[in-house]
């Protein structure tokens, strides 16, 4: 496979207490041009999907939505054992969430950041979202002075990886639960604050001083952070995926 493009299927099982659920992770980097070829060659995109894409003018719009569909539709594909991609309509919420059209119950969340993407399939009774950041060392400024003062001194005492990343780590945290709870980054981002994590090899552990219910599950991918919030009392295992080196 060429070096700019490659794909994984990543399984995953939850469990809280007496229950087993599976979920579907599908991690993606692709330019454009592939992703028009993986388009054509599998059949991604439901007629009205494709109506849309056909009105996009920009190539940074276009690869966009075709990463996300193509990254939602595999995580889909896998988790429905199977079903067509094709036949998959996701549409957007009024908060510019996707909604998956099917009589399944099966959710998706998905996130993109230049060209590398990432969707996560999952049922609806179980709220989860997944975000993916890029690491740039140039917004650190930025995201610091959104940090409330303990959020600081935290990363401060306890942040032992490459140095500029706990930003992009912390911004793809408080972004994927923002999601869960489907109001975007729309409230001030000292609601999310972030108030302890730990080191769980492959992941990072982190939780929240405002919403005890949940935490998120934080790895290093290529040149990006990607994180995961769920419910706080569930135990996650993701295959094959191997340890983080951010």
């Amino acid at each position: 496979m060429c070096e700019n493009q490659q794909t994984l299927m990543i399984p995953i099982e939850l469990t809280q207490e007496d229950r087993l659920l599976t979920a579907s992770l599908c991690l993606s980097r692709m330019s454009l041009e592939n992703l028009i070829a993986k388009e054509k060659e599998e059949s991604v995109l439901h007629h009205k999907e494709k109506e849309y894409f056909e009105t996009l003018r920009f190539d940074r719009r276009k690869a966009s939505y075709l990463m996300g569909r193509y990254c939602a539709k595999k995580a889909l594909n896998h988790l429905l054992k199977g079903q067509k991609m094709n036949s998959i309509l996701i549409r957007s919420g009024v908060f510019g969430q996707p909604i998956v059209r099917t009589s399944t119950g099966i959710q998706v969340s998905i996130s993109h950041s230049e060209d590398l993407g990432c969707a996560l399939a999952f049922d609806e009774e179980y709220p989860m979202a997944i975000d993916l950041e890029t690491i740039d060392l140039e917004r650190s400024k930025v995201i610091n002075d959104q940090l409330t003062p303990p959020e600081r001194e935290l990363l401060q005492a306890q942040w032992d990886k490459k140095a500029g990343s706990q930003y992009t780590w912390i911004w793809t945290v408080k972004e994927a639960l923002s999601k869960v709870l489907k109001t975007g980054l729309t409230t001030p981002m000292s609601i999310y604050e972030v108030c302890e994590f730990a080191y769980e090899d492959p992941y990072i552990i982190a939780k929240y001083k405002n919403f005890t219910q949940y935490k998120t599950v934080s790895f290093f991918w290529k040149h990006a952070v990607c994180s995961i919030t769920l419910p706080k009392q569930t135990k996650i295992c993701m295959f094959n995926l191997k340890p983080f080196t951010g």
